[in-house]
């Protein structure tokens, strides 16, 4: 799974655009209109898109899956492909995509759907959501990454 960084996607043999933001529709894409917040509903695209993916992907053809920070939206997305087609659990997948893409953070909306679909797919859950001091509901494996302090790069401050 290699991340957008690539300046030629198309080299890579993407044949397929999936955009996971608003404003984005350039040719060749297909749009998922979603706001990054964590009201929005993200799991309404969860098994279209993860279809998409793996016709694609059955085809031999590539996906860029994008928004526009690639942290959020996009991530999203592909985990839940990963979990639908792939046969990883939600946490083993964001593992898989942490180590492409370290900055990867989806919101605590869209993980909450993540761990419902997961749920659905699968019959258990491997992340739960817990509650931080600092930030409300966070996945546990954010609570893991805080407390060994490989939180990607991010800075936490909380404001009293």
């Amino acid at each position: 799974i290699p991340d957008r960084r690539d300046p030629q996607p198309r080299r890579r043999r993407a044949r397929h655009l999936l955009a996971g933001c608003w404003d984005r529709d350039p040719a060749g894409s297909r749009k998922i209109s979603v706001d990054d917040n964590p009201q929005a509903d993200i799991g309404q695209h969860f098994d279209a898109v993860a279809d998409r993916i793996n016709s694609e992907a059955l085809n031999g053809r590539r996906v860029l899956v994008y928004c526009k920070a690639g942290v959020s939206r996009s991530a999203t997305l592909v985990l839940a492909y990963l979990v639908k087609h792939a046969g990883l659990s939600l946490r083993e997948a964001h593992s898989v995509c942490k180590r492409r893409r370290p900055f990867i953070r989806p919101n605590a909306g869209f993980w909450r759907q993540l761990c419902t679909f997961e749920l659905s797919r699968r019959g258990e859950q491997s992340v739960k959501m817990v509650q931080s001091a600092e930030d409300g509901l966070i996945p546990d494996l954010y609570k893991d990454e805080l407390a060994s302090g490989s939180a990607g790069g991010l800075c936490w401050i909380a404001l009293k």
